[in-house]
């Protein structure tokens, strides 16, 4: 029995370790990890109507705090959904500002080529719902330059 657990285990582990990604999170996009979480998941993100590139990356924030950011990659991602998990407060430190149950998150988006952010809007404003908790929004677009 603990030979099946243990192999099951190993792929489990090995399965985790293939889908992260090891780029260089963008400065603005640093945030901690929380033990409460959730995610938004988009269809489709672009600047302009130019969908972004496998480089860019999306950052949610709660104010100015970022709580999550995802290199939009969709080679990493769920088919043709990317999911940027959110961090909400645990009550530590660590994530004193972070997304509390109702507060709706605002968007970045970096431009890997031009090294530039910019404020972006989803196609639908859903607030965090909580741990665990996954929201489907169909698109997000850049309104705004931010830099």
């Amino acid at each position: 029995m603990f030979k099946k657990f243990e192999k099951y285990l190993k792929f489990v582990v090995l399965l985790t370790l293939s889908s992260l990604t090891f780029a260089q999170v963008p400065p603005e996009f640093e945030h901690n990890q929380s033990q409460n979480q959730g995610g938004y998941l988009f269809r489709s993100a672009d600047i302009d109507g130019i969908l972004l590139e496998e480089d860019d990356w999306i950052g949610a924030f709660n104010g100015d705090i970022c709580v999550g950011a995802r290199q939009w990659n969709l080679s990493t991602c769920l088919g043709n959904l990317c999911e940027i998990v959110v961090m909400g407060s645990d009550d530590t430190e660590f994530t004193a500002g972070y997304l509390q149950i109702g507060d709706i998150p605002t968007f970045k988006v970096y431009d890997a080529s031009e090294n530039r952010y910019y404020l972006a809007t989803p196609s639908e404003n859903i607030p965090y719902a909580g741990n665990l908790s996954y929201q489907d929004i169909n698109s997000i677009s850049v309104i705004d330059d931010c830099a």
